[in-house]
């Protein structure tokens, strides 16, 4: 999420429930199920003990397969909220089930006041929530560059932020046109929580500095633009 522009969310205000319902856990549990037969369970996960069980959590992560956030809110050990494309809400059925596995709208490379207000509210109330700070899906599985709003989000509510490293899910649907999944090893690293260092951070630095939390986790061949010298400190 950018901060170059502010906008209204064009989405209705009801944004979903801010606790998991019955529907939640259904959704999980066949996710889990699918995860076990379509992927015959090659995923990897550790830093578990890493994830606190309470309070406000602000996770972020890498971004390079659209398994990943039904992969990790599957197996994340806690009800875990999303910001999630706005265009996945304009079909009602795709809407509803996405609102149901706690995800919610946001208009993509704008300062969407209305997700930032949801989220923020979110933490406020003790949830955990993620948000991907490239605001896209890297075709390519490497990070690239990142978007401020996370930062803002990260400042504001100063929340525990936990940085989380996924990777092999791109060799899941290896290529676009592809529609059953592959087995192939999938990897999820929780690291530990952490807080911004310096108050006086702007939001755009806070949120580099966060991403290289999620690249100190990452295999090199993934870091993209935070492999650079000099990124952990941009």
């Amino acid at each position: 999420m950018s901060e170059s522009r502010a906008v209204a969310s064009p989405v209705p205000v009801d944004r979903g429930p801010v606790t998991p319902t019955p529907i939640y856990w259904l959704i999980r549990w066949i996710l889990n199920v699918l995860i076990l037969i379509l992927v015959r369970n090659h995923v990897y996960v550790e830093g578990r003990e890493n994830v606190p069980r309470k309070g406000g959590l602000l996770v972020i992560c890498n971004h390079i397969a659209s398994a990943d956030p039904p992969l990790l809110g599957a197996r994340f050990p806690r009800p875990l909220h999303f910001m999630a494309k706005i265009e996945w809400f304009k079909n009602p059925v795709l809407g509803f089930i996405a609102r149901q596995f706690l995800c919610f709208p946001v208009v993509r490379h704008t300062a969407d006041r209305g997700a930032l207000r949801h989220t923020l509210a979110l933490l406020e109330r003790g949830a955990a929530v993620c948000i991907y700070p490239e605001g896209t899906r890297a075709k390519d599985a490497r990070i690239h560059a990142v978007e401020a709003g996370v930062g803002f989000v990260a400042r504001r509510s100063a929340v525990p932020i936990l940085p989380v490293a996924v990777w092999g899910t791109e060799k899941v649907l290896p290529a676009k046109g592809v529609h059953w999944p592959k087995a192939a090893d999938c990897h999820l690293i929780y690291g530990k929580p952490f807080q911004l260092p310096r108050p006086d951070m702007d939001n755009q630095e806070a949120t580099n500095y966060m991403m290289s939390k999620v690249a100190e986790l990452l295999p090199s061949a993934y870091r993209g633009v935070f492999e650079l010298e000099g990124a952990k400190s941009a």
